[in-house]
């Protein structure tokens, strides 16, 4: 049988954590780990020191040996009771408008139902100073739309199963070890809502290894979630264990063909063409629905499809898209933008490598020159983004640069400083230098995913997450909602980010809506 690491923790809220009359004790064997203490053992099952000296003569608390067997007196907590969620709030829509003949911002205000304030707001980069309109301009009218009162119940206990290589030191086994700690931080989080959670830890076995043994006791152990593998010889085996009452979250792959045909496999890396499905939705809705758009040409550009793709939306919403040469930018274009407009231009090059940027760089600069009125922009890719960190930061902020990431995560901001310090605190080390980071990824799951379950339990993919729960709050690095593949087919995260890298060094965030 292949070698099993089990890990179960029993997270009690602060008001819980006392053994209560009502609740039974069972015994499960913990083997110790290189560099675990019993204090740190005894608080990750929610039980004290003295209460697993007690439940083991002779032992000393001082000299545990790694590989040494103990048992650890775990409460019970009762089975899942309901918990009605309340009444989202109302969530807000944007919706383009062309604006007809003698149309203000009041006559199309009162149109909609909102205040001529909450007009100009959502457009006042398009709209001139005096509130003037032009017939045939576009407009985003926010629309507020009642989210309709879900008849879901929450669960108050979530079962989770992690099945990855966790014993090694091989790179898989260290990024899976991080995801782990980051998944164990964000319950720690979903715990403090109320929730309680049983975890048990299993290592999976080498990719030529059989799983019968392991996905028998899988199954034995009924858990809600199971989150793995990591190896794709494994996928048919673990994801045919998926039902209703049992989600499979698949986490680094974007390869798992299940996904198409079972309804209860998640993964959370997209497949390439939803990928940049949703990153052209991005890019529309969020910056070339009022901005005009440029595609920079080169002889063999490895974005050019995906070029295309955007510059299709483009054409759909009904504007025409500029062309040029990433080197011969200015006369390609000088007869198409006027040296006195004062339009915002955006320059997407049809490549994603350092060279593409350096001339993306140099033609936006001769573009500025010929017209020094308008507002020139570049578009890139998440390539970019250890060059704008590095020597090209400098440049990328004053170029007013935007690029596409499915995952984003900048290690100075305050909630990124306080997570790695809480990780080198819990853990006595610091994040592998990995992109994406894997601690930030399995916190993040954890408090989407589990918090949308404790919120409306395993139909939590069909809602929006709450304002006020875990799985509201701000993701550190991957904004984790679900889209399903097709009508029967599983679920992949749509999470995609246009980051900006502002003039003014600062770095905004823009997710799909």
């Amino acid at each position: 049988m292949a070698m099993r690491f089990v890990l179960l923790l029993c997270w009690l809220g602060t008001t819980t954590c006392a053994l209560r009359a009502q609740h039974t004790t069972q015994t499960v064997s913990h083997t110790v780990v290189a560099g675990e203490t019993l204090y740190h053992i005894a608080q990750n099952y929610g039980v004290s020191v003295e209460q697993v000296v007690a439940g083991n003569p002779g032992l000393n608390p001082d000299r545990i040996e790694a590989g040494q067997v103990i048992r650890i007196p775990v409460p019970q907590v009762p089975q899942n009771s309901d918990v009605v969620p309340q009444a989202p709030a109302a969530k807000v829509e944007y919706v383009t408008y062309t604006v007809k003949r003698k149309e203000t911002l009041r006559s199309i205000a009162e149109k909609y139902g909102i205040s001529v304030d909450e007009l100009w707001g959502a457009n006042r980069w398009v709209v001139a100073s005096d509130g003037k309109l032009k017939k045939g301009q576009l407009l985003s009218i926010p629309v507020r739309r009642e989210a309709p009162v879900p008849a879901y119940r929450g669960m108050s206990t979530i079962k989770v199963a992690v099945l990855l290589p966790l014993l090694g030191q091989n790179t898989e086994h260290q990024r899976s070890v991080e995801f782990y700690r980051g998944l164990l931080m964000g319950v720690d989080e979903v715990r403090n809502y109320g929730t309680h959670f049983q975890i048990k830890a299993y290592n999976e076995p080498a990719p030529d290894a059989s799983m019968n043994a392991l996905l028998d006791q899988v199954r034995q152990d009924a858990p809600d979630v199971l989150i793995g593998p990591l190896y794709p010889s494994h996928f048919a085996d673990v994801t045919w264990l998926s039902s209703p009452r049992l989600k499979v979250v698949v986490p680094f792959s974007s390869k798992a063909p299940q996904v198409y045909y079972r309804p209860d496999v998640f993964l959370l890396n997209k497949p390439t063409d939803m990928e940049e499905a949703c990153a052209a939705e991005l890019i529309y809705t969020q910056l070339l629905t009022q901005h005009n758009l440029v595609v920079l040409q080169s002889a063999n550009g490895n974005r050019a499809m995906f070029c295309r793709r955007v510059a299709e939306k483009v054409v759909a919403g009904g504007k025409t898209p500029l062309y040029g040469g990433l080197h011969t930018a200015v006369a390609d274009l000088k007869g198409r933008i006027a040296q006195q407009s004062r339009e915002h231009y955006v320059l997407m090059p049809d490549a994603d490598s350092r060279d593409a940027l350096s001339q993306t760089l140099e033609a936006r600069r001769l573009l500025q020159i010929h017209a020094p009125l308008a507002h020139f922009s570049i578009l890139g890719y998440d390539t970019w983004k250890p060059w704008a960190e590095g020597d090209m930061k400098v440049q990328l902020h004053a170029a007013d640069t935007y690029f596409l990431a499915a995952d984003y995560f900048y290690p100075y901001t305050s909630a990124a400083l306080a997570f790695k310090q809480q990780y080198r605190d819990n853990f006595h080390c610091d994040l592998l230098a990995f992109t994406p980071s894997m601690a930030p990824l399995g916190y993040d799951l954890a408090r989407s995913f589990f918090g949308g379950m404790a919120t409306y339990g395993q139909a939590f993919n069909a809602q929006e997450a709450q304002p006020g729960t875990a799985g509201a709050q701000a993701p550190l690095q991957s904004h984790l909602r679900f889209m399903q593949t097709k009508e029967g087919g599983g679920y992949v995260s749509r999470s995609m980010w246009l980051v900006h890298y502002t003039p003014d060094m600062k770095i905004l965030k823009n997710v799909l809506p």
